[in-house]
């Protein structure tokens, strides 16, 4: 919420102004003490040490008045950003002058109220000479408030132009996974039902019960929303769609499926099944003999790793060295794992040394109260 004129904002900018104070009058206390000690020092026939209450008060009161003139000089310096030189620097020299009298006035005013104003001196005399008095030091005054004024809005919109990049940043990472993830589902839908196709007319009852897990599949893709799942749902997902498939090949299929980690650490969504559907349907293409699919899924330190692999012809040269693209499961798979933050993902692909395929996933886990990223 935007602050207002009483809001967080404006009281943080009064409560820092407020304690400012204290800090520049006790040191301008110091630097006045220390200037009086060797102005009266003993055997010199030095005038004697003032009161440290008029000392101290010598030092707050311009502290006092820098601190409430700084409110003017920080909002005409702000409105004077962005103006052409020449105009800026003129209006710099007029508020400047503003300065330097209305600090003057302000000052022998207060010292007029605290009873340490010069006696013989009238009040517009005094003004007078204390505006020639300090004009150096009260020249630099404002130079430092219109330098740590520029510094300071140069800061924060340095900060929030980087918070919004970072959130923008953020939000086109989560739109790229959601539009990865929405073309890997309906790939993976085309191909169960063209599979429960190819049996409908010779075996209705296997085709039916192939609709049945086909139902039950898209009833757990359709409950794991967010950006993260449990692990188990994963498998269990991985699972049920093995099950579908063996029911459509029977014995031309068989898998291994081997998990070694917490069920309820938290991973990417829909990430294991692009790879075992790459390994059925590539491990079985133009193949009469049985394939087996074997799934490993480890966890390691801050990790999770998984290596699908088939027992089929493996992956074409033109795919392990990059001159071939990818198809859409693993095209998008990979997309959604190189989005990772740098270095918290990984995937290769390779043949195995006795035949086959297989792909190695390393991808972040998280515990499951973690929040989402």
């Amino acid at each position: 919420m935007r602050g207002t004129a009483l809001g967080p904002p404006a009281l943080r900018a009064v409560l820092l102004r407020v304690a400012l104070v204290p800090v520049i009058a006790t040191l301008n206390f110091v630097i006045n003490l220390f200037s009086a000690v060797m102005v009266s020092a003993p055997g010199r026939g030095r005038p004697p040490l003032p009161p440290l209450l008029r000392l101290y008060w010598v030092g707050a009161i311009p502290a006092l008045s820098w601190v409430i003139l700084s409110v003017p000089v920080q909002a005409a310096t702000r409105r004077l950003v962005g103006r052409r030189v020449a105009v800026a620097v003129l209006a710099h020299v007029a508020v400047a002058a503003a300065f330097l009298v209305s600090n003057s006035l302000l000052i022998v005013g207060l010292r007029v109220v605290v009873g340490i104003a010069n006696p013989h001196l009238p009040y517009w005399g005094e003004v007078g000479q204390h505006t020639f008095g300090t004009l150096p030091t009260n020249v630099l005054v404002y130079g430092a408030l219109v330098a740590g004024t520029l510094a300071w809005d140069n800061w924060r919109l340095s900060v929030r132009r980087e918070r919004t990049a970072a959130r923008l940043s953020a939000e086109l990472t989560r739109a790229e996974l959601a539009a990865l993830r929405s073309k890997v589902q309906p790939h993976f839908l085309f191909n169960a039902l063209h599979g429960i196709s190819s049996v409908m007319d010779t075996d209705v009852p296997r085709a039916r019960r192939m609709m049945v897990a086909l139902s039950q599949l898209l009833r757990t893709s359709l409950q794991a929303g967010g950006e993260r799942v449990r692990l188990e749902q994963e498998v269990q997902f991985t699972r049920d769609y093995l099950d579908l498939q063996q029911m459509r090949f029977e014995e031309r299929l068989g898998y291994d499926l081997d998990v070694a980690a917490r069920p309820h650490v938290r991973v990417l969504p829909f990430v294991l099944q692009p790879l075992v559907e790459n390994a059925v349907v590539h491990g079985m293409a133009d193949r009469a003999e049985p394939t087996r699919v074997r799934v490993a899924v480890r966890e390691s330190a801050g990790g999770v790793e998984i290596d699908v692999s088939d027992d089929g012809p493996g992956f074409p040269a033109g795919i392990l060295d990059g001159t071939r693209p990818l198809g859409v499961g693993l095209g998008a798979l990979r997309a959604r794992v190189h989005a990772l933050p740098a270095g918290r993902g990984a995937m290769t692909l390779s043949n195995r040394p006795d035949g086959g395929a297989r792909v190695t996933v390393r991808l972040p886990a998280h515990d499951e109260d973690a929040p989402d990223a």
